[in-house]
């Protein structure tokens, strides 16, 4: 199994596991607090905002982690190396992503447009983050495993 196949099943089962934790962790804050207000805006941005940097945080630590787990096992040095198969899987992936995303987008704003409440524009955002990243990560498995 090459590096690249191992780094998508790492970043694929990273990005289920921490979007489980983080709805788990947020409904079981909602469940908590008798006085939530679903269409607190506060509330919806620090959901987001902590998504974000703990995706971020996971993705850099993995690639440290891979990077050691290869050394220390003696595989070939290709971590760091990125050939042109590497760039259009890189592109590909990104294109599904940032195009899922900016649907999701585009359905959050179309929520506000119909006068639902605040709450659901949010809560289509984070899917739309959450939904998007795993589709790109699977998209990148998925090409890797067919060789583009």
């Amino acid at each position: 199994m090459t590096t690249q196949i191992k780094r998508s099943i790492l970043f694929l089962a990273g990005n289920l596991a921490i979007s489980a934790l983080y709805i788990g962790f947020f409904a079981a804050r909602v469940a908590q607090d008798p006085l939530w207000n679903p269409d607190n805006r506060v509330w919806w941005a620090q959901v987001i905002l902590v998504y974000v940097p703990v995706q971020i945080l996971f993705r850099i630590l993995s690639m440290i982690g891979l990077a050691v787990h290869v050394a220390a096992t003696g595989g070939p040095e290709e971590v760091d190396r990125e050939d042109e198969l590497d760039k259009a899987i890189d592109l590909k992936s990104t294109a599904l992503t940032s195009g899922v995303f900016m649907a999701f987008f585009l359905a959050a704003l179309a929520t506000q447009t119909v006068g639902l409440p605040l709450r659901w524009l949010f809560a289509v955002m984070t899917a739309g983050m959450i939904v998007s990243g795993l589709l790109g990560d699977g998209a990148n498995l998925v090409s890797y495993r067919r060789g583009y």
